[in-house]
């Protein structure tokens, strides 16, 4: 095991610092969670260090753990972007469009130091309508989803997913992300063809701690795609 890969063969820890403004109103959250290696399987425990957040939690699920995506469990035959960028870093600059509401934009920086990995966020949400269940907390469920990854040119990644959140009428508030994953460094690095990523995102509340709060779990596994070269025949391995 060489690169980056290797920095990620042990239980790893995590912090994440935001900051974050919806519809005008400020926020900071700080969290900080683990990963037993292998990885794939990870948690998190977040506070709003402003008082209540003023939105609904389940819309920062991508901020807390989908922005960990070094701790995502790939098979062997997909380069694990992500861990290939370290130890120089990598950042994403993401996009967030909800269905009938409003949007959020991110910028996420990572460093690693020894086994924490340190990220810091900045994220706006604007146009998100006052009486729509992100602002009413009225967000119920994340839906396990699948997230597609493809090549963006010689050194980062570009990120596609819908995610559907189950309202608490009944109904379903989908979100559609575009990310694009950038190494952070000056070498030469693999960049993996296109594959998929399959994740699963629980949130749940610790009854002993009175602050505003979020508990998280991600599962979160990478998979590859037939590979089919021929148009007119069977493909041979």
């Amino acid at each position: 095991m060489e690169g980056g890969p290797a920095l990620f063969q042990s239980d790893m820890t995590f912090k994440i610092f935001i900051d974050g403004e919806v519809n005008g109103q400020k926020f900071t959250i700080v969290a900080d969670g683990s990963s037993k290696f292998p990885h794939g399987d990870f948690n998190v425990h977040a506070v709003c260090e402003t008082g209540k957040l003023p939105m609904s939690w389940k819309p920062i699920c991508h901020l807390i753990q989908y922005g960990e995506p070094f701790f995502a469990r790939y098979p062997d035959g997909i380069s694990h972007f992500a861990q290939e960028c370290f130890p120089e870093g990598l950042s994403i600059d993401r996009t967030v469009r909800f269905e009938n509401d409003g949007t959020m934009t991110s910028h996420h920086t990572y460093e690693l130091d020894d086994t924490c990995v340190v990220s810091r966020i900045t994220v706006n949400c604007d146009g998100f309508q006052p009486d729509g269940p992100i602002m009413r907390d009225q967000l119920v469920d994340i839906l396990p989803n699948e997230t597609h990854m493809f090549p963006h040119g010689p050194n980062a990644v570009r990120q596609l997913a819908f995610i559907g959140f189950t309202t608490a009428d009944g109904g379903l508030m989908m979100g559609h992300f575009d990310s694009k994953m950038t190494f952070n460094g000056s070498r030469a690095i693999e960049i993996p063809g296109p594959h998929f990523v399959t994740i699963i995102t629980k949130q749940m509340r610790d009854t002993s701690d009175k602050r505003d709060h979020v508990c998280q779990r991600e599962v979160a596994y990478a998979h590859s795609v037939p590979r089919i070269t021929s148009a007119i025949g069977s493909d041979e391995d």
